[in-house]
């Protein structure tokens, strides 16, 4: 994390030293010059930023991979939200957005993909989130897309709520209030079986991979 901000600082151009502004022409003014420790701290951080920018094209490259990406946008570890080269940044995936905060909280692994929907004018968009930290490297941490709705198992938006919910540990007394519909252990296995599942746990276990579930933090 400390060095997420000591990337971000250069980058932002607080150091006038980097941007050749600011601090640069206040040090010009007061008669100090940067000293061998400084020069020594833009060494190492140049060719990590080098790093770091490279990384931007390859994951615009990943994004287009889909071929049917409505937006992206990449986050680093810092929180900062970053466009994507070559793709817009969807309306959805602006800072403080609930939508990147459900993304950082399932974004696991370096390497892991996640993938849930969200509601969206009347409809339903996917949200897929590819983890990409390299700690080793730079300070991006995930990149997000959204994406269109293909299939969702003929399930409707309240089931896929109500799926969310469960997938979150809610008991069915709460999940009754806060959907407004009477849900307990018959009705959940008659939807696994609809669905094509034998028990609860496996039709949990199907569409948390396949992401078809609403966060409860997205619902209207």
């Amino acid at each position: 994390m400390a060095r997420d901000r000591h990337v971000c600082r250069y980058r932002t151009g607080t150091c006038g030293a980097w941007n050749g502004g600011g601090r640069g022409r206040s040090s010009r003014r007061t008669g100090r010059s940067l000293t061998p420790e400084h020069s020594d701290v833009l060494g190492r951080v140049r060719p990590l930023l080098a790093r770091a920018l490279d990384r931007l094209p390859s994951l615009a490259a990943l994004s287009r991979l889909t071929g049917d990406a409505l937006g992206a946008v990449v986050l680093t570890c810092g929180g900062r939200c970053l466009p994507v080269p070559g793709l817009p940044r969807h309306p959805f995936l602006v800072p403080d957005s609930p939508i990147l905060t459900v993304a950082r909280a399932c974004a696991g692994d370096p390497g892991a993909r996640s993938t849930f929907l969200c509601p969206a004018n009347g409809g339903l968009v996917r949200i897929t989130v590819l983890d990409c930290r390299d700690e080793s490297t730079d300070h991006l941490s995930a990149l997000v897309l959204v994406r269109p709705v293909e299939d969702t198992w003929g399930l409707r938006p309240q089931e896929l709520r109500i799926l969310g919910a469960q997938l979150e540990g809610w008991d069915d007394e709460r999940i009754s209030s806060c959907c407004g519909v009477p849900w307990n252990a018959s009705r959940a296995e008659e939807q696994a079986h609809r669905v094509g599942f034998g028990t609860v746990p496996a039709l949990l276990l199907g569409v948390a991979r396949a992401g078809l579930y609403i966060p409860p933090a997205l619902w209207p």
